[in-house]
């Protein structure tokens, strides 16, 4: 289900341009087990790694069942387990930094929650909660054989360092619902989250430690964890006009985030003259552990009026207080007009407000940038950091945003269809800075004395205006006993460059062309994809069932770190079903995703992001992806 209007002045600050709420599993009775399995097509590149004409190989499997508890409560367990193999998209033409340019190996094992138990007719207690564990296996960038960053004793031939990361994602909510005599319903709740990323980097070494070197390394890791507990109210009256609902609550919610230092020989410089720490991912270091928290109060109220048969308005105001960023009220207005009752024009206007986040705030990690292939130290520094102190980075405040809708929504039987027009902008929004090198005078003893060629900074460095609009066209009829579907979905994005305006503290405009390089607006820019486009065409006449769906990505424009342009031409991919049901309680499907093998245009991998000669800006650079599919419910 989702909310397309901006919702901050109803469930807060994430919620600037809308919320997705996800519906839980509630079936009881029956077992849902489905196994997927797929592969890619290797490039020859790939092939050549891989040893074989297909690599990326994934398994999936997941298993759904639910209980029944007393007449109307229920448990649904889900599992689910997915293993992706690594993929292989270096070029085979040039010596590009990353040899083993391609997709991470990963698994993943899940298990989920959901639980309901009726105490009585006005009174129910429920739950969810999930756990997962990941862990994934990535090649960083390559150690050449004479490189000052290898020790020949132990990789006579080079070596490319594994970074693994093991990640444990948990969450759980508990509480009560219920309705009072006089009508009123409510819902206490209570909400527990916790992810930890931990990194290991394996098959590398220490070169500064020499030959005495071990080759895995605890890179140490960090955790956020939140706590959120919230009451809500709320009651229709449907005598009052045409119906009116009225609902308020308030919410407390706690965060704590952590940075873990590694082990020593992680990140230490044991001989001054050599690069020290883990190549790949030198390990987070005692000065960048943390231990920060902080609280959030707010409550709000909802008022939503069908002044008329045809005409509803909806206001809503939220009051927030951060223990560490002070009070704001933020408001929304929103309105639907049925001109018939298959066609309605809706339209909203609201506030936001964005604290920064806890990393924002106290991330801070050494780690090895290559920029035209050649390895050096940077530094991401924390926002009341030693090196932003000195070099005047102001103290991070908050995001604060206006985001106006307006559109209309058709259903007409078999048709249906809707047009939303969004203007979001946002003032003082939070982005990682340029580079700040040695020759800044402020800086330059403090990144001396760290090592390091270069450091960044979170800040409020910009304000941004983005335009879009959503469209989505649903059609539907029947042949007989067959039926076809056919759906256009489309987002386009325009947020311009000369929209930007860039706000740094009066002390730092000399080095405005630093402090939001033209490469960083650029990413900027990019982050929200400036189009997107799906048609699909789904026809069943049974036992079988064939699905077609056309995928258009627009042009994304990126600057390397030579200072080129890198444009990525629009694309276009097509994904292929054909699926067979046995009977009521099993079915099959077999299908081809990027049936044509498209990539992203290939660029310099000298100088690209991820140090291959394909950026996964549109589809991903995995290519033509074969699967297969298997159901059944017993």
């Amino acid at each position: 289900e989702i909310l397309r209007d901006g919702a901050a002045a109803q469930y807060g600050s994430d919620a600037i341009a809308g919320v997705i709420n996800i519906v839980l599993k509630q079936n009881v009775g029956e077992l849902l087990a489905n196994v997927n399995t797929g592969v890619n097509t290797a490039t020859d590149e790939g092939k050549r790694l891989s040893g074989q004409s297909y690599d990326g190989g994934q398994v999936n499997a997941n298993l759904n069942y639910g209980i029944k508890i007393g007449q109307e409560g229920y448990l649904n367990l889900t599992g689910d387990y997915l293993y992706r193999g690594r993929t292989y998209r270096p070029d085979s033409n040039a010596d590009t930094p990353r040899k083993y340019s391609g997709d991470a190996q990963a698994s993943t094992t899940s298990l989920f929650a959901n639980l309901a138990i009726p105490i009585s007719k006005s009174l129910t207690f429920y739950g969810f909660s999930g756990y997962s564990y990941r862990f994934s296996d990535s090649y960083a960038f390559h150690r050449d054989t004479f490189s000052n960053r290898n020790v020949r004793t132990i990789y006579p031939y080079g070596f490319d360092p594994h970074i693994q990361a093991k990640v444990n994602d948990a969450s759980a909510s508990v509480g009560f619902r219920g309705t009072s005599n006089s009508g009123w319903s409510w819902d206490l709740n209570n909400t527990y989250g916790l992810n930890s990323f931990h990194y290991y980097v394996d098959k590398t070494l220490n070169a500064s430690l020499g030959s005495a070197s071990p080759t895995t390394f605890d890179a140490g890791g960090f955790q956020l964890s939140q706590n959120t507990t919230t009451l809500d109210f709320s009651k229709n009256y449907p005598k009052n006009y045409y119906g009116t609902n009225v609902a308020f609550g308030a919410e407390y919610r706690y965060e704590n985030y952590q940075i873990n230092a590694g082990e020593d020989k992680s990140w230490q410089t044991y001989d001054k003259s050599l690069p020290g720490g883990a190549q790949g991912f030198p390990g987070f270091q005692p000065a960048n552990a943390v231990n920060k928290g902080r609280y959030n109060l707010g409550v709000y109220g909802d008022l939503e009026l069908n002044l008329t048969r045809r005409f509803m308005t909806d206001i809503a105001l939220r009051f927030e207080n951060y223990s560490d960023f002070g009070s704001t009220l933020n408001g929304k207005i929103a309105a639907r007009f049925a001109v018939t009752p298959r066609f309605a024009f809706r339209g909203s206007l609201s506030t936001g407000y964005r604290a920064p986040s806890l990393a924002q705030l106290y991330f801070s990690q050494t780690f090895t940038n290559f920029v035209g292939g050649i390895p050096r130290e940077a530094y991401v520094d924390g926002n009341d950091g030693k090196v932003a102190t000195a070099l005047g980075i102001p103290s991070l405040k908050q995001e604060t945003s206006v985001n106006g809708t307006l559109g209309f929504t058709v259903n007409d039987g078999g048709f249906t269809a809707s047009l939303d027009g969004y203007l979001i902008n946002v003032k003082d929004r939070i982005i990682l800075t340029g580079n700040f090198g040695q020759t800044i005078p402020e800086i330059s003893k403090q990144l001396q004395a760290l090592n390091v060629i270069s450091v960044q900074f979170f800040t409020n460095a910009v304000n941004t205006t983005t335009l879009g609009y959503d469209v989505v066209f649903g059609y539907t009829t029947n042949y007989g006993n067959d039926r076809l579907t056919m759906t256009f979905v489309s987002n386009t994005n325009i947020m311009p460059l000369n929209s930007l305006t860039v706000n740094p503290a009066s002390n730092l405009a000399k080095y405005s062309s630093i402090y939001l390089s033209s490469r960083e607006q650029r990413f900027l820019v990019a982050s929200s994809p400036p189009q997107r486009t799906n048609i699909t065409f789904d026809y069943n006449t049974e036992p079988y069932n064939f699905t077609l769906r056309l995928n258009y990505f627009g042009q994304v424009e990126l600057e390397n770190y030579a200072g080129h342009l890198d444009i990525y031409t629009p694309k276009a991919t097509v994904d292929a079903t054909v699926g067979y049901t046995f009977s009521k309680n099993s079915h099959a499907s077999v299908g081809v995703a990027n049936l044509f093998n498209v990539y992203p245009d290939a660029q310099d991998g000298q100088n690209s992001e991820g140090g291959g000669i394909y950026d996964a800006v549109q589809m991903g650079i995995s290519g033509r992806f074969i699967f297969a599919r298997l159901g059944f419910k017993f």
